[in-house]
Protein backbone atom coordinates (compact mmCIF):
# COMPACT_ATOMS: atom_id res chain seq x y z
CA UNK A 1 0.00 0.00 0.00
CA UNK A 2 1.42 3.61 -1.15
CA UNK A 3 0.17 7.22 -1.26
CA UNK A 4 1.67 10.31 -1.69
CA UNK A 5 5.26 9.69 -2.07
CA UNK A 6 4.99 6.01 -2.95
CA UNK A 7 5.63 6.10 -6.13
CA UNK A 8 9.61 6.42 -5.06
CA UNK A 9 9.31 4.08 -2.55
CA UNK A 10 7.88 1.72 -4.98
CA UNK A 11 11.05 2.04 -7.24
CA UNK A 12 13.28 1.75 -4.54
CA UNK A 13 11.76 -1.66 -3.29
CA UNK A 14 11.61 -3.13 -6.98
CA UNK A 15 14.83 -1.56 -7.29
CA UNK A 16 16.65 -3.65 -4.56
CA UNK A 17 15.76 -7.11 -5.49
CA UNK A 18 18.80 -8.94 -5.88
CA UNK A 19 17.03 -11.95 -7.90
CA UNK A 20 12.78 -12.40 -9.35
CA UNK A 21 10.85 -12.01 -7.01
CA UNK A 22 9.84 -15.82 -5.87
CA UNK A 23 6.28 -14.71 -4.87
CA UNK A 24 3.45 -12.23 -6.44
CA UNK A 25 3.47 -8.50 -5.20
CA UNK A 26 0.22 -6.58 -4.98
CA UNK A 27 0.11 -3.02 -5.03
CA UNK A 28 -2.13 -0.37 -4.18
CA UNK A 29 -1.35 3.15 -4.74
CA UNK A 30 -3.78 6.02 -4.43
CA UNK A 31 -4.10 7.09 -8.29
CA UNK A 32 -7.06 8.96 -9.64
CA UNK A 33 -10.40 7.26 -10.99
CA UNK A 34 -10.55 9.24 -14.04
CA UNK A 35 -7.13 10.25 -15.30
CA UNK A 36 -5.01 8.05 -17.11
CA UNK A 37 -2.55 5.88 -15.30
CA UNK A 38 0.60 4.35 -16.61
CA UNK A 39 2.06 3.31 -13.30
CA UNK A 40 3.21 -0.59 -14.09
CA UNK A 41 4.71 1.02 -17.39
CA UNK A 42 6.68 3.67 -15.08
CA UNK A 43 7.79 0.71 -12.63
CA UNK A 44 8.95 -1.84 -15.06
CA UNK A 45 10.91 0.96 -16.78
CA UNK A 46 12.71 1.97 -13.34
CA UNK A 47 13.16 -1.51 -11.99
CA UNK A 48 13.42 -4.39 -14.92
CA UNK A 49 10.12 -6.07 -12.55
CA UNK A 50 7.43 -7.31 -14.02
CA UNK A 51 4.29 -5.43 -13.80
CA UNK A 52 0.91 -5.45 -14.96
CA UNK A 53 -2.59 -3.73 -14.28
CA UNK A 54 -4.48 -7.01 -11.91
CA UNK A 55 -6.79 -8.55 -14.24
CA UNK A 56 -10.31 -9.85 -13.29
CA UNK A 57 -10.33 -13.57 -12.78
CA UNK A 58 -6.41 -13.60 -13.37
CA UNK A 59 -5.09 -16.13 -10.85
CA UNK A 60 -1.54 -13.96 -9.31
CA UNK A 61 1.64 -16.05 -10.45
CA UNK A 62 5.17 -15.51 -8.42
CA UNK A 63 8.02 -13.29 -9.75
CA UNK A 64 5.06 -10.59 -11.31
CA UNK A 65 3.57 -7.39 -9.36
CA UNK A 66 0.09 -6.45 -9.86
CA UNK A 67 -0.96 -2.78 -9.44
CA UNK A 68 -4.96 -2.25 -8.99
CA UNK A 69 -6.70 -0.18 -11.84
CA UNK A 70 -7.56 3.34 -11.02
CA UNK A 71 -11.20 3.71 -9.90
CA UNK A 72 -11.39 -0.36 -8.61
CA UNK A 73 -11.22 -2.00 -5.76
CA UNK A 74 -8.78 -5.38 -5.44
CA UNK A 75 -9.52 -8.27 -3.82
CA UNK A 76 -8.20 -11.72 -4.61
CA UNK A 77 -10.33 -14.41 -3.79
CA UNK A 78 -9.94 -18.83 -5.04
CA UNK A 79 -10.87 -17.58 -8.58
CA UNK A 80 -8.03 -14.75 -8.81
CA UNK A 81 -8.11 -11.17 -8.99
CA UNK A 82 -11.89 -9.78 -8.21
CA UNK A 83 -12.01 -5.93 -9.28
CA UNK A 84 -14.96 -4.13 -8.75
CA UNK A 85 -15.51 0.02 -10.04
CA UNK A 86 -15.25 1.80 -6.68
CA UNK A 87 -18.47 4.10 -5.97
CA UNK A 88 -18.45 7.74 -6.52
CA UNK A 89 -17.94 8.36 -2.93
CA UNK A 90 -14.93 10.65 -2.81
CA UNK A 91 -13.37 8.56 0.32
CA UNK A 92 -14.59 5.21 -0.69
CA UNK A 93 -11.00 3.94 -1.58
CA UNK A 94 -10.14 4.12 2.37
CA UNK A 95 -11.64 0.77 2.51
CA UNK A 96 -9.46 -0.61 0.19
CA UNK A 97 -6.10 -1.32 1.19
CA UNK A 98 -8.02 -2.92 4.26
CA UNK A 99 -9.76 -5.72 2.09
CA UNK A 100 -6.69 -6.40 -0.23
CA UNK A 101 -4.53 -7.02 3.42
CA UNK A 102 -7.12 -9.15 4.64
CA UNK A 103 -7.40 -11.22 1.52
CA UNK A 104 -3.99 -11.77 1.35
CA UNK A 105 -3.95 -13.02 4.97
CA UNK A 106 -6.41 -15.48 4.73
CA UNK A 107 -4.82 -16.77 1.02
CA UNK A 108 -1.02 -16.98 2.13
CA UNK A 109 -1.55 -17.35 5.87
CA UNK A 110 2.02 -16.95 7.72
CA UNK A 111 3.34 -16.16 4.54
CA UNK A 112 1.54 -13.04 4.14
CA UNK A 113 3.30 -9.69 4.19
CA UNK A 114 2.05 -6.54 3.90
CA UNK A 115 4.01 -3.15 3.66
CA UNK A 116 3.01 0.24 4.07
CA UNK A 117 4.89 2.98 2.03
CA UNK A 118 4.83 6.72 1.99
CA UNK A 119 1.05 8.41 2.33
CA UNK A 120 -0.68 10.84 4.05
CA UNK A 121 -3.45 9.01 6.01
CA UNK A 122 -3.40 6.66 8.08
CA UNK A 123 -5.36 3.47 6.44
CA UNK A 124 -4.78 -0.27 6.26
CA UNK A 125 -4.58 -0.77 9.87
CA UNK A 126 -7.14 -3.98 9.91
CA UNK A 127 -5.78 -5.00 7.10
CA UNK A 128 -2.22 -4.80 8.92
CA UNK A 129 -3.81 -6.73 12.10
CA UNK A 130 -5.38 -9.41 10.23
CA UNK A 131 -1.72 -10.45 8.47
CA UNK A 132 0.20 -10.76 11.74
CA UNK A 133 -3.33 -12.71 13.57
CA UNK A 134 -2.31 -15.29 10.77
CA UNK A 135 1.32 -15.21 11.47
CA UNK A 136 2.20 -13.28 8.27
CA UNK A 137 4.83 -10.18 8.87
CA UNK A 138 3.95 -6.59 8.81
CA UNK A 139 6.29 -3.73 7.91
CA UNK A 140 6.11 0.57 7.56
CA UNK A 141 8.87 2.49 5.42
CA UNK A 142 10.93 4.28 7.93
CA UNK A 143 10.64 7.98 8.30
CA UNK A 144 14.17 8.89 7.26
CA UNK A 145 13.19 7.36 4.18
CA UNK A 146 9.66 8.68 3.03
CA UNK A 147 8.74 11.62 2.10
CA UNK A 148 5.13 11.48 3.46
CA UNK A 149 5.37 10.17 6.78
CA UNK A 150 1.39 9.92 8.46
CA UNK A 151 0.72 6.46 7.22
CA UNK A 152 3.67 4.17 8.35
CA UNK A 153 3.48 6.46 11.44
CA UNK A 154 -0.48 5.05 11.60
CA UNK A 155 0.92 1.19 11.05
CA UNK A 156 3.62 1.54 13.25
CA UNK A 157 1.52 2.96 16.11
CA UNK A 158 -1.47 1.35 15.55
CA UNK A 159 -1.28 -1.65 13.67
CA UNK A 160 2.22 -2.35 15.68
CA UNK A 161 4.08 -3.16 12.84
CA UNK A 162 6.71 -5.95 13.10
CA UNK A 163 9.51 -4.12 10.78
CA UNK A 164 10.38 -0.64 10.11
CA UNK A 165 12.36 -0.54 7.25
CA UNK A 166 13.52 1.74 4.26
CA UNK A 167 12.21 0.13 0.79
CA UNK A 168 16.00 -0.72 -0.52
Amino acid sequence: MASAGGIPALVELLRARSHPLSFPLFIMQHLSRDAPSILPQVLRWHSGCNVDWAEHGQQPRASRAYVCPPGHRMRIGSEGFELWKLPSASRSWLSCPDLLFQDVAARYQAGAVGMVLSGMLPVALEGLRAIRSQGGITIAQSKRSTSHFEMPSGAIDFAKVDLVLSPT
